[in-house]
């Protein structure tokens, strides 16, 4: 269980840095990674029976993607 759970949030951190990478670079289909990664994200929380300090950071960063892309797209205050 230990192995699964780091393995899903390796594949989680590649997946939420391509989602970066896309989103910033204005290449578009970055929606499907970020459903990758969220699922490598609850994959980790039920495989860890609960949430952690690295979880609940993750959590955090999920919220500031979002609230970057409502400023970014609703308001356009970034760049």
């Amino acid at each position: 269980m230990k192995k699964l759970y780091s393995i899903s949030l390796l594949l989680w951190g590649v997946f939420f840095a391509i989602t970066l990478y896309r989103f910033f670079q204005g290449t578009g289909y970055w929606n499907n990674t970020i459903l990758l990664s969220a699922s490598f994200y609850i994959l980790a929380v039920i495989l860890n029976k609960g949430f952690n300090k690295i979880l609940i950071y993750i959590a955090y960063g999920y919220v500031a993607f979002v609230a970057l892309f409502i400023l970014y797209t609703f308001q356009g205050l970034l760049w």
